[in-house]
């Protein structure tokens, strides 16, 4: 599923010291944020930004989870960059009244993935494991043999990983297929 990055927004406004009200709009149709606390609760009320804590880390996660979509790897990618993403976009974040795009969203994502060498393989590890996992899963009852050759997994693996970084990073193939190189060992 690739994202419309650009009719996807993200508004936070809140008044004073209270809680912040995080929307997300799709295509015009807004919506209050859902802080995917299923996911990871860091703060069970708080959704919150300007500095370094629990609302910053459940409004981070939040944001990812939501770009990425409300699947397994969307979800297992969020977990992985949401610290990076708080300390780059939310954490930053002093106005009461606020607005991310999803181009924004892409853009501070690449900026992670290209800043720090060890978000890569993290990344990647972690996605990874999320396809080969799938990938056992739904050959769990073969007995073909060919089913379960390392290199089939491995080239599986990586074109899913492949689609699923293409459909949510403004990335060119060939640059997706260097971070993959990279992390591989």
């Amino acid at each position: 599923m690739k994202i419309e990055q650009a009719a996807l927004i993200y508004r936070g406004s809140r008044e004073g010291d209270t809680c912040g009200q995080v929307t997300v709009a799709r295509n015009g149709v807004m919506k209050p944020l859902d802080p995917r606390n299923d996911i990871r609760k860091h703060s069970v009320k708080d959704l919150s930004w300007g500095y370094s804590g629990s609302g910053p880390a459940q409004l981070s996660l939040a944001i990812l989870a939501d770009y990425f979509g409300r699947t397994k790897e969307g979800d297992r990618l969020a977990e992985s960059l949401y610290q990076d993403f708080k300390s780059h976009a939310i954490a930053s974040q002093l106005n009461d009244i606020w607005e991310l795009t999803g181009a924004e969203v892409g853009q501070v994502l690449i900026g992670i993935l290209v800043e720090d060498p060890r978000t890569v393989p993290r990344v990647i590890s972690d996605l990874r494991t999320h396809y080969f996992n799938r990938w056992c899963a739904d050959h769990e009852n073969s007995e073909d043999t060919a089913d379960w050759d390392n290199a089939k997994i491995d080239a599986w693996c990586e074109e899913q990983i492949k689609t699923f970084l293409g459909d949510y990073l403004p990335l060119k193939p060939e640059t997706i297929t260097g971070f993959i190189k990279t992390a591989t060992p």
